[in-house]
């Protein structure tokens, strides 16, 4: 118990240690920034990272050996190559759009005795944390995980056909649906990274509403007519990176913390969530720590507002031990100074690990000022990768008829159907999923919902309240099935498709009769 405080407390005011830190001279202790740069390949995991080191710059007389890739968690890697005078090291580190990101080669000199013994081992060696088997993801992130150095170019494009047949229990809704993204990524500098994305994010024949005076809007068709899609800036931030242990990023960018139960990228609806933030991450042996602050709206940029909404986060990111390989702290401000009270404090815990074919993943937070609120999610796995790489697991979820979910990726939880929220929810779930093809994945998803108070209404995915379900009566709210597929012809295509039901219970039959919602789709993703 104390060793976990003690690592608790140093996740926490590591970021306060290191400001001071990055400003001592780095020459003192024989390190120094040096020259080169590091170019990242592979895709996934660590595990699969390899690091190619251009040192053209750096007038290397000796021949170097192969790189030496250290996994040291899910978000933080080194990598070095060295000769018999010279060692050359990058600290590697992953966002929250799964990109590998290489900060500033640094040149140690003079190299110390063991690490001269030990030069030009032509072995790369990987130290990586197990994973379970993983569950069929129907919300993929479309942005590579590639970033190659000075200059990237990528990109994704994604179409959707879908119906959703009164999963709001009054309307059918139907199209396809486009979305086209291009990463790019420049080192302008060592130390330095600029990542851009636009977007371009419609429906088919979906119309543009274009201002024609200071009340009104004119409708302009976008197909078949000399009107255009808008394209639209989802991310664009600049990463700063003074030491290896520490980086900011300045800009608009997507902020996704463990599964984004709580802060997530929100990658299947079709423009996603993106933040105007500012973010700085402190990365030590066992972790990472970030500290970040948004404007979510500013009412003043016109004229006097009424005040601002903001949201500020503590987020502390830990390897703790085989029981706890990620560990999770965090405190969370949603600030609304248009209201009274206008401050939501939210604090949270989360854990998840692997032990042999066991597998858990656990979040639970606390809100007070605002509201008083509280939710749980539990899940338990059990994997099976000799056997169609299957995993199994179930899993129960509970949230108080006050709580905010704040910023999920709301698809990715409670069923794909989108019927139910966490707000007044109560349930279980039992998942499936399983390799059919080395190429193609299904996966089998039970749920069961009820009101965790009877006295309070059902609230949607998104949080907004299920009109015309309010009022006492009977907690049953119903339950869905899932059926979804992945298929992955190749490294740059995936197609996913699936169905799902739900089973109105007596609560929802009471409100809106016999109406069983359906929910099925296609889609496409290409990666480029």
């Amino acid at each position: 118990m104390k060793i976990l405080i003690r690592k608790t407390l140093y996740g926490t005011f590591a970021l306060l240690v290191l400001i001071v830190a990055s400003g001592r001279n780095l020459a003192a202790d024989g390190e120094f920034a040096g020259c080169g740069l590091a170019v990242v390949r592979g895709e996934g995991s660590c595990s699969g990272l390899s690091v190619q080191f251009d040192l053209s710059t750096c007038a290397v007389e000796e021949k170097t050996g192969a790189p030496h890739v250290t996994c040291v968690n899910s978000v933080l890697a080194r990598a070095a190559v060295q000769n018999s005078r010279h060692r050359y090291e990058v600290t590697l580190t992953r966002n929250s759009d799964d990109l590998w990101l290489a900060g500033a080669v640094r040149l140690v000199h003079p190299l110390k005795e063991e690490n001269v013994r030990a030069a030009t081992s032509p072995q790369v060696t990987l130290v990586a944390l197990p994973s379970p088997v993983p569950t069929l993801a129907v919300t993929p992130t479309s942005a590579p995980n590639v970033v190659s150095a000075p200059l990237s170019v990528k990109g994704s494009f994604r179409l959707r056909g879908e119906t959703l047949d009164k999963t709001d229990f009054v309307n059918y809704r139907s199209g396809i649906l486009l979305r086209a993204r291009l990463d790019a990524g420049w080192i302008p500098f060592p130390d330095a990274f600029v990542f851009l994305q636009p977007q371009v994010s419609k429906a088919f024949g979906e119309p543009l509403y274009i201002g024609s005076s200071p009340t009104a809007n004119t409708r302009k068709d976008t197909s078949g007519n000399t009107t255009d899609t808008s394209i639209t800036l989802h991310q664009g931030y600049v990463d700063l990176q003074p030491s290896q242990a520490f980086k900011f990023r300045l800009g608009r960018q997507v902020l996704n913390y463990g599964e984004g139960l709580i802060i997530g990228a929100a990658d299947w609806q079709n423009v996603g969530r993106s933040f105007d933030a500012a973010r700085v991450t402190a990365s030590y042996d066992f972790g990472s720590t970030d500290l970040f602050a948004s404007k979510l709206q500013d009412n003043n940029l016109l004229a006097s507002g009424p005040g601002d909404k903001n949201f500020y986060g503590l987020y502390n990111s830990m390897k703790l031990s085989r029981w706890a390989e990620s560990f999770d702290l965090y405190l969370l401000g949603l600030q609304d100074q248009t209201t009274k009270p206008g401050d939501l404090l939210t604090a949270g815990l989360r854990a998840k690990s692997t032990i042999g074919v066991l597998d858990y993943r656990l979040e639970c937070d606390r809100q007070w000022n605002a509201v008083s609120a509280y939710q749980v999610d539990l899940e338990i796995g059990l994997n099976t990768p000799e056997v169609a790489k299957a995993r199994v697991s179930a899993e129960y979820f509970r949230g108080s008829d006050q709580y905010n979910q704040l910023f999920p990726s709301i698809h990715a939880f409670l069923g794909y159907a989108d019927v139910v929220g966490r707000r007044n929810l109560t349930g279980f779930a039992f998942h499936g999923a399983a390799a059919l093809d080395p190429k193609l994945w299904a996966q089998l998803d039970y749920y069961s919902f009820r009101r965790t108070n009877n006295s309070a209404p059902v609230y949607r995915k998104d949080g907004v309240l299920l009109t015309g379900a309010t009022g006492p009566g009977s907690p049953e709210l119903g339950s869905e099935l899932d059926l979804t597929f992945k298929l992955k012809p190749n490294k740059s295509l995936s197609w996913y498709g699936g169905a799902s039901v739900f089973f109105t219970g007596q609560y929802l039959t009471e409100q809106f009769g016999s109406v069983h919602p359906l929910f099925y789709f296609i889609q496409m993703e290409v990666l480029f």
